[in-house]
């Protein structure tokens, strides 16, 4: 499920479960609101995000390009230290622009600079 803000900055927070079974759907949506925004950065919030998996992480691949073919930078915070950590198993958190984790959530100290 994807819920819209109504915010200062465009922002969009995904709830439940991202996998094998609505990823393109969530996909579709996130790269449908790139286009239609029309803004120089979307943030995506995952932190109501219960289950990421394979699928739901190319999906954030997709709509990471996709934004980018169309000068939008696309932001993913609030993911969860799971959620975080097999993003960086997977190399994908030199490639996504990961917010820093915020509060008590993610007690793992900040990754030294490169």
């Amino acid at each position: 499920m994807v819920r819209e803000h109504r915010e200062r900055d465009p922002a969009v927070t995904l709830i439940g479960d991202i996998d094998v079974a609505n990823a393109a759907m969530h996909g579709d949506l996130l790269c449908t609101l790139v286009d239609l925004a029309e803004v120089s950065t979307l943030l995506v919030d995952c932190s109501e995000l219960a289950f990421l998996e394979l699928r739901g992480m190319a999906m954030m691949v997709r709509v990471d390009r996709h934004g980018a073919a169309r000068g939008t930078e696309v932001w993913w915070s609030g993911l969860s230290a799971q959620h975080r950590q097999l993003l960086e198993l997977a190399g994908l958190d030199r490639q996504l622009k990961l917010c820093p984790p915020e509060g008590p959530t993610d007690t793992r100290p900040d990754r030294p600079g490169p």
